[in-house]
């Protein structure tokens, strides 16, 4: 598996080939609920309309990568809402954030809130360069429209200490925003979003790391896991897919595409395996594309 930065240069490389697709390993803006001013749907609102997520994928993956809508699965995923898109639109954003009061008062170009400027401290991964420069350029967005944000990187544990201790949402996330990325097996396994976004933190909730709560979601998802009728298993995930797209438990920004070089004189006949890759024994067997 190779970084997007090198997928021009080795695809120029003799004796090397690459195979590429669809990678369900995905990044997203946590936003802490707790803390106002984020428990206002209208302003997490505008932070979705600010983010331009094409530009991230343009500058952070090389346009090697998906935007994911708000509704966050990925469009290539059998449960994803396709109709659901995502919008660029500042000015959207600058009224809503109006609407909830929060004003540029003195004329500096930032808000306030409670008579502070509105501005919050952003965490990320220090060892990964994606989330580092998905905070940059989350940092100019947010400007735009009046929000000032301080990047803190730091290694992966010690970020994990703030925003997920102990990897239990009981424990207290003391953050105010983080980047964070999530495995495939997130998106692929749709019941994972119950543990992510339940308003039982304590026996259901554990990677709900948002503090979010709603009780329909809750029936929803709490209605999936036992139904075992396909047809109610779609209806399911169009209705889970709509209400997160409406209520922003967090933020989704993109996925990264899998690239995979390998050296064809030693085998050629790898196939891709969506939200997987190249590399499970079932690449060599023919009907395992998707």
């Amino acid at each position: 598996s190779i970084p997007a930065a090198l997928v021009g240069e080795l695809d120029q490389t003799e004796g090397i080939a690459l195979k590429q697709g669809s990678d369900f390993f995905n990044y997203v803006l946590k936003l802490n609920l707790e803390r106002p001013p984020f428990d206002q749907l209208e302003v997490r609102r505008a932070v979705e309309l600010a983010v331009d997520k094409q530009q991230l994928v343009d500058l952070v993956l090389q346009g090697r990568g998906t935007v994911l809508p708000p509704a966050y699965y990925h469009p290539d995923l059998p449960h994803a809402r396709r109709d659901i898109q995502s919008e660029f639109n500042p000015d959207k954003a600058r009224q809503l954030l109006d609407s909830v009061g929060l004003m540029d008062s003195d004329g500096d170009g930032f808000r306030v809130m409670d008579g502070k400027p509105l501005q919050f401290t952003l965490l990320c991964d220090s060892n990964n360069p994606a989330e580092v420069r998905t905070g940059e350029l989350l940092k100019a967005m947010l400007a735009d429209v009046g929000i000032a944000i301080t990047q803190n990187c730091m290694d992966v544990d010690t970020q994990c200490s703030f925003v997920w201790p102990k990897f239990h949402a009981k424990n207290g996330p003391d953050y105010e925003m983080s980047t964070f990325a999530w495995s495939a097996g997130v998106q692929v396994n749709l019941p994972f979003i119950r543990g992510m976004v339940h308003s039982d933190i304590e026996n259901v909730g554990w990677a709900n790391i948002t503090g979010y709560r709603n009780t329909d979601m809750d029936k929803l998802l709490d209605e999936l896991i036992v139904t075992a009728d396909p047809g109610r298993q779609e209806e399911l995930q169009s209705e889970i897919g709509a209400l997160f797209a409406a209520e922003l438990p967090f933020i989704p920004l993109f996925c990264p595409d899998g690239n995979f070089a390998y050296r064809p004189e030693a085998y050629d006949q790898w196939t891709y395996l969506q939200g997987v890759g190249i590399l499970p024994r079932m690449s060599f067997l023919s009907g395992f594309e998707r």
